[in-house]
């Protein structure tokens, strides 16, 4: 019994023994493998950017979103004489500028209905897009009124392009006959002698060409009068051979030759009746071209004399020759193209209605959230009606307080760099556009910076809480990385990369510039290329 007791006690500290040392190495195990896990490292993977890097003074600022009123601008006004034309006729008729009782047209007030309105407070509008819809018999009574417009602006407006040429037709001709000197006096005599004598030596040759077509037909017709005489002496000889032939064979070829012989005959006498008429028409005509000779011979004399005696005048007569054209001119002048503008005005004003006015709608100028609409059905819109008023996203502010310690870094011109916490992954561009007077809070003076933001700002809305950085230094283009990817140790700086089987390796490179966030990357890596950034991941 003591034996069993003994063994039996010594079987029971092996197995304990064993049993404490298998929860020592599992619990071991399991410490191992926290530890192994709390170790274990995770890579980001990022690219290499290409670009400036910048650094400044970052301040939180507001943004504000301007307004704008989207109004009816088109021109409804009605055509006015501005040019006052029958004063004008008046005055050319004797009479004095504004002694005269013509028509005038008065400017009357017209108006659009508005049938239905298509927008409401909140709602975000593009460019173009339909705001309210016109009743149709207000367009057409509008648009014929437009069209009435234009065709009186026309009419006008040529009515003086035809006094003007006659006015100025006659203050030149005045203004010719008080040259002082020969020059204009000389030109017009040559001219006009040279058109004298063009038309004697036109009517001249006139004569000869006719006289000459006569002689061509008289020689014809001593042509063709001979040929008639043969003709005839052969059908005689034919008609006698036919009379006298018995032989049937010789009888029908004398026939034949005798019919050939009388068509001849009959053709010369059409040519002789043809040449006939001829010669007697050109008769005639040279009969007229020796009268028109004549009269151009002594329009010639008498226009020489015409001529020489104009010339002495417009150079005896003198003085007040430019004023007088002056005078004769600059109204009519002044007046038409006061009715050029007119009648432009009106042609202008009909196509913006018929570009703007399709099918009746009203569409928007510009984009924008409304803030207000200030039309409804029913109402009547004139030139620059209110119809609503929205953001106005081309003028978008961030406002930002600056220290007046800091505005030596700050002027209005000047690159700003925006953030906006709802838009976490963008940067905005802006530019300094004004800068506020100093004011105090506290201790501290600051000054109110307002930039311009540039882009698309169709996010931002006003009340929008952001960031602005003024840059003091940036650098030119260059490679950069994030700074958390740059391993710096004694002998130099390393980042990590992944080889062609995808274990990490590392690489020197030459560091430079860092704007905080990123860090210039001078030597060991290229534009495209790919870093990885190592991070510890926490045991489960």
């Amino acid at each position: 019994m003591k034996t069993w007791v003994h063994t039996h006690k010594k079987v029971s500290i092996t197995l304990a023994l064993f049993f404490a040392m298998v929860v020592i190495a599992t619990g071991w195990g399991i410490f191992l493998a926290a530890f192994t896990k709390e170790a274990e490292a995770v890579y980001r993977e990022e690219r290499v950017q290409y670009g400036p890097l910048s650094v400044g003074i970052t301040k939180e600022g507001v943004v504000s979103v301007g307004t704008v009123e989207q109004g009816f601008s088109l021109d409804l006004s009605a055509y006015t004489n501005e040019s006052d034309s029958d004063n004008f006729r008046g005055w050319m008729g004797g009479g004095m500028p504004g002694m005269q009782n013509g028509d005038s047209h008065e400017s009357g007030s017209r108006s659009l209905e508005v049938e239905e309105v298509f927008i409401t407070v909140g709602q975000r509008i593009e460019q173009g897009a339909p705001l309210l819809k016109l009743t149709e018999e207000s367009v057409e009574d509008i648009r014929s009124e437009l069209v009435s417009d234009e065709e009186s602006a026309r009419l006008e407006y040529d009515n003086l392009l035809l006094d003007q040429r006659k006015a100025v037709r006659e203050a030149s001709w005045e203004r010719e006959q008080n040259l002082v000197y020969g020059n204009g006096a000389a030109a017009e005599y040559e001219e006009t002698m040279y058109q004298l004598q063009q038309a004697m030596e036109e009517a001249q040759e006139s004569l000869k060409e006719a006289e000459d077509t006569l002689a061509e037909y008289q020689a014809d017709l001593e042509a063709v009068r001979s040929d008639y005489e043969e003709a005839v002496s052969y059908l005689k000889e034919a008609t006698a051979a036919v009379e006298s032939e018995t032989d049937t064979y010789w009888y029908l070829k004398n026939e034949e030759s005798r019919e050939l012989a009388k068509r001849t005959v009959e053709e010369e006498e059409a040519q002789t009746e043809q040449l006939e008429d001829q010669i007697w028409e050109a008769q005639q005509e040279i009969i007229l071209l020796r009268a028109a000779c004549h009269e151009a011979e002594l329009a010639y004399q008498n226009g020489e004399a015409d001529a020489l005696a104009r010339y002495d005048k417009l150079l005896y007569q003198s003085q007040q020759a430019e004023e007088v054209y002056a005078i004769a001119t600059d109204l009519i002048t002044y007046q038409v193209q006061v009715a050029k503008e007119d009648y432009e005005t009106a042609v202008s004003k009909l196509q913006t209605f018929d570009a703007e006015i399709v099918d009746g709608v009203v569409s928007a100028e510009y984009e924008g959230v409304i803030t207000a609409v200030d039309i409804q059905a029913g109402d009547t819109m004139q030139s620059d009606t209110v119809i609503a008023t929205l953001n106005n996203y081309e003028d978008v502010l961030v406002s930002v307080d600056v220290e007046s310690g800091y505005m030596d870094s700050v002027a209005v011109g000047d690159s700003v760099r925006l953030t906006f916490p709802a838009f976490p992954e963008e940067l905005f561009d802006g530019v300094v556009s004004h800068i506020g007077e100093a004011f105090m809070d506290g201790n501290t003076a600051y000054r109110t910076v307002e930039i311009s933001v540039e882009g698309d700002v169709s996010g931002l809305y006003g009340g929008m809480s952001g960031e602005a950085t003024f840059i003091t230094r940036q650098s030119e283009e260059t490679l950069y990385v994030p700074r958390n990817a740059v391993i710096r140790e004694e002998d130099g700086s390393f980042v990590n990369m992944r080889d062609a089987e995808g274990n990490i390796v590392r690489r020197e490179v030459v560091t430079g510039f860092s704007d905080g966030t990123c860090v210039e990357i001078q030597e060991g890596l290229q534009e495209g290329d790919t870093v990885s950034i190592e991070s510890k991941r926490s045991g489960e």
